[in-house]
């Protein structure tokens, strides 16, 4: 089953920081497709199955941006 995850982070400020985001996070298992919105900070995820969403938490942790949610 598919799921959203709609997160943000205020540490976006960049196209380098949407950059480094997308490609660690598109590297997990079970991420269909990943945007980040450098204005609105906001990072939206679909996975393919709902398990994988620690690991795109840990991930973008790891990468050096703090969630907000």
């Amino acid at each position: 089953m598919n799921t959203n995850l709609n997160l943000k982070s205020n540490d976006i400020r960049c196209a380098g920081c949407k950059a480094s985001i997308e490609r660690v996070v598109s590297a997990i298992g079970g991420v269909e497709n990943v945007n980040v919105d450098v204005d609105t900070q906001s990072i939206h995820v679909s996975l393919r199955d709902s398990e994988a969403e620690p690991a795109v938490r840990a991930a973008i942790k790891e990468a050096g941006f703090a969630l907000e949610n």
